[in-house]
């Protein structure tokens, strides 16, 4: 019976610990459980972000009033604009070399209404990187499909807003 017991340990431990990693319910690799590691997608976060643009004080204004980003003041030589807790983009005040591809993930009612205010200010968007067609489209991510819209902000870097929710109905 120990036997038994040892031999059903040796195999199905490995077994389920397989399963597990497989479908996302153990994130830590042997290694990093080892060197004491968080799970995987505490690793890495983005802090902050540095976007050059030809005129900080406006960008910070279109960033306001179009994605709701909160401008929380000048930390020379940046303007700087609160994403989330955990995640601000530092407007720099010199022409950008080359445009930028940022996105956004937002909840459907966020979605919406940028949604709304890039209707409301004429700005053209689109459901792809490089259409500006009105619509919107399912487009790929870091955590997958996802509803998404593109526009240019004032230095015609490529803006993205994308939701996970379903659209919301009446």
């Amino acid at each position: 019976m120990v036997a038994f017991i040892v031999v059903v340990v040796i195999v199905l431990v490995p077994v389920v610990i397989v399963m597990l990693v497989r479908h996302g319910r153990m994130l830590l690799s042997p290694a990093a459980m080892q060197s004491g590691a968080k799970e995987d997608n505490d690793m890495l976060q983005i802090d902050h972000l540095i976007l050059r643009v030809s005129d900080a004080q406006a960008s910070a204004r279109f960033y306001e009033q179009i994605l709701g980003l909160r401008h929380e003041g000048h930390a020379a030589p940046f303007e700087v604009l609160r994403v989330n807790d955990h995640c601000t983009v530092d407007l720099l005040a010199e022409p950008p070399k080359d445009p930028a591809h940022v996105a956004f993930s937002l909840d459907r009612a966020a979605f919406d209404a940028v949604r709304a205010r890039l209707q409301a200010a004429g700005i053209p968007f689109g459901g792809t990187p490089f259409s500006r067609d009105g619509q919107t489209a399912a487009q790929m991510g870091a955590r997958g499909w996802a509803q998404a819209l593109y526009f240019y902000d004032l230095d015609r870097h490529n803006i993205e807003i994308r939701t996970h929710d379903e659209a919301l109905t009446d």
